[in-house]
């Protein structure tokens, strides 16, 4: 029967317990039982492994995937509004607001009036918004934690990274 990676760390926990409670005595029982542990860890670790490793993998792929649609859609996009643009300008240029066929209808129709800011360095400032986003400088403040300054409402924190090779 396979154990989980939570019992086999519990079933270590309470071996170190019985070791502990016997002067760190040795016996041949308790040390076949760690031995016994230490091997159904290292399958279960490598069975874990392996499936991080093929899901990498398979993510990876996923991201290539998305990557490869991305460009496709970018291409399909560009060259829809290209030809947009196209039938435009020619039904412009030959003064044609409208043409008809059997299944659909093409027509120039005229849209509502937007802003198209030539210049913003001569706008009168009434009508100039000022945005200010202030953002914390995590490498500054790394550098003055780690030089052993305080900084309030900040910690630094330390982690592990499981590396699979």
């Amino acid at each position: 029967m396979t154990q989980s990676l939570f019992h086999i760390s519990q079933e270590y926990l309470q071996l170190a317990n019985i070791l502990e409670s016997n002067g760190g005595e040795l016996t041949p029982e308790i040390e076949e039982q760690l031995n016994a542990n230490t091997e159904a860890l290292q399958v279960k670790a490598s069975n874990i492994a392996f499936m991080l490793k093929k899901w990498s993998v398979e993510e990876d792929n996923i991201y290539n995937e998305i990557e490869r649609l991305k460009n496709m859609l970018k291409v399909k996009t560009n060259s829809k509004e290209r030809l947009k643009s196209y039938l435009k300008t020619n039904m412009e240029q030959m003064d044609i607001s409208e043409i008809k066929c059997d299944l659909i209808t093409v027509r120039l129709q005229k849209s509502k009036s937007s802003v198209e800011i030539v210049e913003k360095a001569i706008i009168p400032k009434k009508f100039l918004n000022k945005k200010i986003d202030v953002v914390p400088d995590k490498v500054a403040i790394k550098e003055a934690l780690e030089s052993g300054e305080k900084v309030k409402g900040v910690v630094l924190k330390e982690s592990k990274t499981l590396i699979i090779k």
